[in-house]
């Protein structure tokens, strides 16, 4: 005789609370009304809208600043965009508007496109960091790597520490030194002799 199974209730679906169009509000408080299936790598609004947090969303809350309903518009709420300039934040919407077609971000999957990099590497770099500072905002994963993959190949290219402080307009890049170089400077010779016997006898055995 089988046993007795209870039934499986049906789950009740996700209603998203997303509007159908959101305003985004710059610095210089320039309006783009933006259609929420534009949003949907923005993860910051559907996080605010849909009020659903992650291990993500928790670190960022004390570093990145958030998203700010400041009026509405008819139907359509207005978020203020905090410390972006509407030329970057214009960017920012346009790489949403083309690429609805991207799956949710995944690390393991993740890779730059063709047209993103030559769009992007043809950028200064000034700009680069400004997008790259509002996709954080706005929490865009797919942006802001393909942001940090441009910079990071353009550094590659350049040939000494020179051109890369010139990049980023930096005085002096910081140094970092290990244990063993720091512990190094207060060696005698005569230590340093030692220390190269012991490092010969080793590679002998």
């Amino acid at each position: 005789m089988l046993a007795a199974t209870e039934p499986v209730l049906p789950t009740e679906p996700v209603v998203s609370k997303m509007p159908s169009t959101v305003i985004l509000r710059s610095l210089d408080a320039v309006d783009f009304a933006v259609p929420s299936a534009q949003l949907k790598l923005a993860d910051a609004v559907q996080r605010y809208f849909n009020n659903t947090t992650n291990e993500t969303t928790e670190n960022k809350e004390d570093q990145v600043p958030t998203l700010t309903l400041v009026s509405k518009q008819g139907a359509m709420p207005i978020l203020q965009i905090p410390h972006v300039s509407s030329l970057i934040l214009s960017k920012v919407i346009q790489f949403l508007a083309s690429h609805t077609d991207l799956p949710e971000y995944s690390e393991e999957s993740f890779k730059v496109l063709d047209t993103d990099f030559e769009l992007y590497d043809a950028m200064d770099n000034n700009e680069l960091l400004q997008i790259a500072f509002a996709a954080n905002i706005l929490d865009v994963p797919h942006l802001l790597h393909t942001i940090g993959e441009v910079l990071a190949k353009k550094m590659n290219a350049q040939e000494d520490e020179e051109h890369i402080k010139k990049m980023f307009t930096i005085d002096e890049l910081p140094v970092v030194e290990g244990k063993e170089q720091a512990d190094g400077d207060d060696m005698d010779e005569g230590e340093w002799e030692e220390m190269d016997e012991e490092e010969e006898q080793a590679e002998t055995q």
